[in-house]
């Protein structure tokens, strides 16, 4: 079973599996956070009706909800300071992705590998599973020196072989994956040659469909992926212009990663036995925060 989640239109549109969109836009900081709520969902659909609690969670700061040390950017300030007042290991003024999708299928956060050997977090483990995500990293290479994503899928048989820690079976979980992004950025950032995006975006998409095959070999079933946002939205780009508006020539690299993501990604899960997948589109709904920005009270 599959679809792809979007943001249509001027309109937050209820989809299929009861997916919605709710986007919040924060001109101040020139940051934007998109929610996704799960609700409602129907049978043999990505989430069995709140039976599908525990996550195992991949990707980048999007999803970290604490595997940075502690004298890493998200533990200061300002990070935390909506939710939960104070920094907590969250590349947000509040919640990440993953609070608010653990939330939708009534679970709660699943816990950080870097601690989930402590001795407090090993019975909630297999009640609420295991984020892997790291901040910075990417499919290959991240902005720092990270665990990229086959090192999380590593870290992940790694606690399955060790049977020192009680994880909930794979086969019940949920895999949510966003990563991507920072690959490209690391592109830009070594100068990279244009001639040579086709290629690393054969590359990314290769290297996320890999190990989604993995987690299936692990017992996985279910999985909601994210492809890839306006890269030439983020901070980190428009700082040239004061925020003010995108660059259209990024976010092209983005519209062409997605259409190679959406392929692929479809055609490898679609050929693995008893699947069940999702594809969020937030590239969409990113560019329909920023265009419609009195939607979500910006006023001009």
């Amino acid at each position: 079973m599959y679809t792809i989640a979007a943001a249509q239109g001027c309109l937050i549109q209820k989809l299929s599996f009861g997916i919605v969109y709710t986007i919040m836009f924060n001109l101040a900081r020139a940051q934007v956070f998109l929610v996704m709520i799960l609700c409602s969902l129907r049978p043999r659909g990505v989430v069995e009706a709140k039976g599908l609690s525990p996550m195992f969670v991949f990707g980048d700061s999007y999803l970290d909800t604490g595997n940075r040390d502690n004298l890493s950017r998200p533990w200061n300030p300002p990070y935390g300071m909506t939710w939960p007042d104070r920094p907590a290991g969250r590349y947000s003024d509040g919640h990440s992705l993953t609070d608010v999708v653990a939330k939708a299928i009534g679970s709660s956060s699943p816990i950080p590998y870097r601690v989930c050997n402590e001795e407090i977090y090993r019975s909630e483990i297999v009640k609420y599973g295991v984020n892997f995500a790291v901040g910075g990293s990417g499919a290959f290479q991240g902005l720092i020196n990270t665990t990229n994503l086959r090192g999380q899928v590593d870290n992940l048989v790694s606690l399955l072989e060790a049977h020192s820690i009680e994880l909930p079976p794979p086969q019940r979980t949920l895999a949510l994956l966003c990563i991507g992004g920072n690959d490209y950025t690391q592109f830009f950032k070594a100068n990279g040659s244009r001639k040579d995006l086709p290629d690393l975006t054969r590359r990314i998409v290769g290297g996320i469909t890999e190990n989604l095959k993995r987690l299936h070999d692990l017992g996985v079933r279910k999985f909601a992926v994210f492809n890839l946002g306006p890269l030439g939205c983020i901070p980190k780009h428009t700082a040239i212009n004061s925020y003010k508006y995108c660059i259209s020539a990024l976010n092209i690299f983005s519209e062409h990663h997605n259409r190679v993501f959406v392929q692929e990604v479809h055609a490898t899960l679609s050929a693995l036995e008893d699947t069940d997948f999702i594809i969020l589109d937030q590239y969409r709904a990113f560019l329909l925060v920023i265009n419609q920005a009195r939607l979500f009270g910006k006023r001009s």
